[in-house]
Order: C-alpha cells, then structure tokens, then sequence
C-alpha cells in the first residue's frame, strides 16, 4: 500500500483510482455545460470501460481529468460540488455504518479508508487537537494538496456525511486548506462557515470535541414482503456471550463498503486463525 509522500515524490505509476470518482467528475461536469465525450477523450479515458465492475484507472488520468473539469466548467468550487455528489454516492455506507456505531466517537474509530473506498488517492485520518476533532486530508502526493479542487472534494464530502450522521448536527468550527486564498470565499463559506484558513501544512475541518457523544442516527428495520427481517435480524440477533461472532459481524460490515469482506481479511482484522473466522462466518451466514 502506497504511504503519504513528500511533495518531491513523483506520481507513481502503479497508483490507481476506482470508477466510481471518476464518474463523479464527469456527472458533475455535465451538469455545468461541458461536454463528456470531449472530457474522456482529453483525459485519455474509455467511457465503455467505466462500466466494467471493479475497474481501475491511472491515477494520472484522475487528476488530468479533474484539472480538465475545473478549466472547462470555470468554476473555481468545482471541487466542493463533486464532493457533495460523493456524499449522496455514499448513503449506503452511512446506512452500514449506523448498524454498528452508536456514537460519533465510534464512528472515528471505524472510518472508512479512502485508500480501499476510492484508490490511491490519499487518505482521512482523525486527531484530537484540544478540545477540538480534527479530521485531516492525507494526500498521497503532498503536491496534490495543493489543487484546490481535491480538497475541496474531500472535506466537502466529508462534512455533508458528518451532517447526515447524528441526531444533532456536527457544526465545523474550523476549516484550513494547504492552497492560497481564493478572491471569492462566497461557497467555501456557505459549505464549511467563516472561520477559514489558507496556506497550512494539511487541509483540515475541526470539530467541537462534545460532538463524540453524540448519538448517531438509528434505521427504522422494516419487515419485507414475506414478512421477514433479516436486516434487523442480522445486525440486533446476537447472542452477548458470542463476542467472536459480535466482532466478526462489526468487521464485516466495515469492509462491506470495499466490497472485499474475504476470510483472510476478516481474520488479520480480529488477529484469529482462518479456520476459526470460517466456522464464525459461517454461523453469520445461516442466522442472516
């Protein structure tokens, strides 16, 4: 796995991104007038392949895709509205996420790594500064920190989730961002408040620290047409003593979003053998 680079490390050319936030950039771009053909034939992109399951893409072709977007539209907040399209993209992992988080606190403490979700790109990491949460955009390549667009992207999403999470709202306190400063401010105000910083070592949202306890937001099971509840029953039918299948039924929905919920991963998660995980998964597929 790829790790966080200094801004002197060139793109490595085994680096690669999923479809999925390429799609987004170019539902986007549509949306503000610009041709989508045009954008994949620029950025050297095939749409026939963006419809082929798990395919992945050059990260080069990623970021020339992006800037290729950013000059067509000539939106200067591009970047903020892809990352709203991102957060209404990833309803279903909030949705997994509720079945195994009570809090804010918990949900931290199981974020999704971008890094699996999205592709080498970078990656969100959480620290507490104070009596603040601060959630910190990690960009593979540092030098990419400073195209406004993908951090935009990142911390857009990123607070339009938080918001969508609790029972309360997650207000931000605080915003920083490793570009300069734009002229306007009008959208990054209207997304992420006033308080706002430019020209620093990471791009950042921050959290008033009470917000940990928050309750988060708990789904409504409904039975289907045969009168079954196997989402309820999956996620509320377990035994307190069995802390194996507790645990496994908790990693399985965190890797459920990746799509790669596989034995040996499960396993190295819990630290147990695979042979035990197997006979745990087991029990989790026939109470499912």
């Amino acid at each position: 796995m790829p790790t966080v680079s200094d801004s002197k490390f060139p793109i490595d050319p085994s680096w690669t991104v999923y479809a999925a936030p390429v799609q987004t950039i170019l539902q986007v771009s549509e949306q503000l007038g610009v041709n989508r053909q045009q954008l994949l034939t620029d950025s050297g992109l095939d749409d026939a392949e963006l419809k082929i399951p798990d395919r992945r893409f050059p990260v080069n072709s990623y970021f020339r895709l992006f800037q290729l977007a950013a000059n067509a539209t000539g939106d200067a907040d591009i970047g903020l509205r892809v990352g709203r399209v991102t957060a209404l993209k990833g309803l279903n992992l909030q949705l997994y996420m509720a079945t195994v988080c009570q809090s804010f606190r918990d949900y931290l403490n199981l974020l999704p790594n971008l890094l699996e979700l999205r592709g080498d790109i970078g990656k969100v990491t959480a620290h507490r500064d104070m009596d603040l949460v601060e959630l910190r955009w990690e960009p593979l390549l540092a030098e990419t920190g400073r195209k406004r667009f993908i951090s935009d992207e990142v911390l857009g999403a990123a607070t339009s989730i938080i918001n969508s999470l609790c029972a309360m709202p997650v207000p931000v306190v605080k915003a920083q961002f490793t570009y300069a400063k734009p002229q306007d401010l009008s959208v990054l105000e209207d997304t992420f408040g006033s308080n706002l910083d430019f020209d620093q070592q990471y791009s950042s949202l921050f959290f008033n620290a009470v917000a940990l306890d928050f309750p988060l937001l708990q789904q409504d099971h409904h039975s289907g047409p045969d009168q079954e509840h196997p989402f309820r029953d999956f996620f509320a039918g377990d035994d307190p003593a069995d802390q194996l299948l507790s645990s496994l039924k908790r990693s399985i929905i965190q890797y459920l979003p990746e799509g790669e919920a596989t034995i040996d991963k499960l396993a190295s998660k819990l630290n147990i053998s695979g042979v035990r995980c197997s006979a745990g998964s087991l029990h989790v597929t026939l109470t499912f």
